[in-house]
């Protein structure tokens, strides 16, 4: 009885050992990271709807992430928000702009590098005013834009002789496809909600009828692309600090052209877990 009870106290102990290990390799092999941010971005916008000039203003730019990293793949959760509420009364035509994007991607690793897709949603909000009082009833302008693409990325971690590390990284961007959701002239009214017996002056019940208005674009008619450089401190395995650099451009090929681009500059702070 004795050898028995010996024999089960060993078997328990390598147990608990062997559980303990493998939740120190699952730790190791899937890590998370919640991250916060905030910079500037020079942007640079053109719409035929409103005007033929293009618009270039200093804006600031938020952001929140989220990354979580196993062995072979990487989903990453990045959303950005950025607005220019001020325009330049010089002009007679003002444009002020507020742009939220949410941007998610799923990559495998590949050799050395990470590829995968990536969905992009993103609104355009545009204000256009005047001095000569022509958009007093046009108030706003829209493109919703919801597209599918690749997404290639590369990441090099470098331990430092402290404990902590540096990571340099890249990444591009392109949609394929997507369903894109704008007015083709410079009203906010979808050309369902303009239908006899459906406008109504107080724009009510136009949420679905701009809902189904959008139209599946490809190559063709939409572009959008994207490119990210960063360099990241981490501390202890910890808390990360870094400095990212986006360069975004989009268009639109329609009956009224639309482009805009930025360059963000952003500086953020991550807890990895």
């Amino acid at each position: 009885m004795k050898y028995v009870k010996t024999i089960l106290a060993l078997s328990l102990y390598m147990s608990a050992v062997q559980n303990m290990q493998a939740q120190e390799s699952s730790a190791k092999e899937s890590q998370k990271e919640w991250s916060i941010g905030i910079g500037m971005s020079l942007v640079a916008r053109q719409d035929d709807r409103v005007s033929a000039l293009t618009y270039k203003s200093w804006q600031p730019v938020y952001h929140m992430g989220w990354q979580k990293t196993t062995v072979s793949t990487r989903q990453t959760l990045d959303s950005r928000f950025t607005k220019n509420l001020s325009g330049d009364r010089n002009r007679i035509l003002n444009l002020r702009f507020v742009h939220p994007d949410v941007v998610y991607s799923l990559e495998k690793k590949v050799g050395d590098v990470w590829i995968g897709g990536v969905f992009n949603s993103a609104t355009m909000l545009s204000f256009p005013s005047s001095t000569t009082n022509h958009f007093e009833n046009v108030p706003i302008n829209y493109t919703i834009s919801n597209t599918l693409g690749i997404k290639v990325s590369y990441e090099n971690d470098v331990a430092l002789s402290n404990g902590d590390a540096l990571s340099l990284g890249a990444s591009a961007e392109a949609s394929l496809l997507g369903y894109v959701i704008r007015p083709a002239y410079g009203h906010p009214y979808p050309d369902q909600f303009l239908e006899s017996g459906t406008f109504s002056p107080t724009r009510s019940k136009m949420t679905g009828p701009l809902l189904r208005s959008g139209k599946i674009r490809s190559l063709g008619s939409y572009q959008s692309f994207r490119l990210q450089f960063g360099i990241s401190y981490i501390f202890n395995e910890r808390v990360s600090i870094s400095l990212n650099v986006r360069l975004s451009t989009e268009q639109i090929q329609d009956v009224n052209r639309a482009t805009w681009t930025a360059q963000d500059m952003l500086l953020k702070v991550g807890y990895i877990y």
